[in-house]
């Protein structure tokens, strides 16, 4: 059934039992209207709601929670602006004259019921002690008007941040050109292995790099973002100055010795005691025609090996260290590039 409260509809029906507004409407009991049980005070509080707009307050913050429902914030600003409109509704209904300990009497009386709606202004919208405190308190009408926007802001930079896709890059190496064509191919730069932490510069490229006890290489780029070797086929060798670790050899006592001595510890001369003509009469090294030298505790007693600098790497679980006759300064100035038929230090 329908009739009318002042300007606004007033929708009758069966199974209301706490009148509540939406939009232009008022919904209210149909039994307790006709009995006269509704108080007026009621009607003015559900017809302040729609004075003032309220229900495209809750529309607007319904759709920002479909939209965003995984943020929390959400639902506690929808929360406050709710509480906020009653107290806005219960300030009007005061200010028409009706006696502060009548009107929360009715309220207390509504409270008993249950009913809730979503999008619907409530006359019994919990939290009551709150809202007596407010009525007992004189706050001024510019003051609740700055409050209620004062979410807006807020709602503004929610709608914001939601909307922005962020893109998260894996850093990546760039290796000069495109190379996607073979991927067979591996890059690789050289950093001291005496240094745990430093930067190296690859093809105009400045990183960081940070040298675990277990002698794993980490990667870095500027901006610490560590970068996925294996994904950019960039290996990091660790080079040592050639005297400098054999003295360490020599001087770390037995368990080096030891593990030297039984093969648990090599080091491999692959290439000077052959003379640099007959390496260059050969397209690529073969370690079939020239096998590497393998150095005896006597041989680095005596220094009967290459001055220049170490590679430390594992074959078949073997700590392994393979002497170039190239000083380590050189060795830190190039890179490599690594092909199925050999390896070579590039300038």
């Amino acid at each position: 059934q329908l009739d009318r409260y002042e300007s606004y509809t007033l929708v009758l029906r069966t199974f209301v039992e706490v009148p509540h507004s939406f939009f232009n409407r008022i919904y209210a009991s149909i039994t307790d209207y006709k009995k006269g049980a509704i108080p007026d005070s009621v009607l003015q509080h559900e017809k302040a709601h729609l004075d003032q707009k309220h229900s495209w307050d809750i529309l607007i913050l319904e759709l920002l929670i479909v939209a965003m429902w995984f943020n929390p914030l959400l639902y506690l600003i929808k929360y406050s602006i709710k509480l906020n409109h009653e107290f806005l509704a219960d300030q009007v209904v005061l200010a028409n004259g009706v006696a502060t300990k009548t009107y929360q009497e009715t309220l207390l009386t509504y409270s008993i019921n249950s009913q809730h709606r979503a999008l619907a202004n409530t006359f019994n919208f919990p939290i009551i002690k709150k809202r007596f405190t407010i009525m007992k308190t004189h706050t001024s009408n510019t003051s609740l008007f700055l409050r209620t926007i004062a979410v807006l802001p807020v709602l503004v930079l929610l709608v914001i941040s939601c909307g922005q896709e962020v893109t998260k890059t894996e850093p990546a190496i760039f290796h000069g050109f495109d190379d996607k064509g073979n991927p067979g191919v591996t890059y690789g730069v050289n950093i001291d292995g005496d240094s745990k932490d430093g930067t190296v510069r690859y093809r105009d490229q400045e990183f960081y790099y940070k040298i675990a006890d277990n002698d794993r290489v980490s990667l870095f780029t500027k901006n610490g973002e560590e970068i996925d070797l294996e994904k950019n086929r960039f290996e990091v060798s660790l080079i040592y100055d050639t005297e400098t670790a054999v003295r360490k050899v020599l001087q770390n006592g037995s368990d080096l010795k030891s593990k030297f001595m039984n093969k648990e510890l090599v080091i491999m001369d692959p290439f000077s005691r052959y003379k640099i003509e007959e390496l260059s009469n050969q397209s690529s090294y073969s370690a079939d025609k020239f096998p590497p030298k393998y150095l005896t505790m006597e041989d680095l007693e005596n220094g009967n090996y290459p001055k220049g600098y170490m590679a430390k790497t594992k074959v078949d679980n073997v700590v392994t260290y393979i002497i170039f006759d190239v000083n380590k300064e050189s060795a830190l100035n190039g890179y490599s590039t690594n092909y199925a038929e050999g390896s070579y230090l590039t300038d």
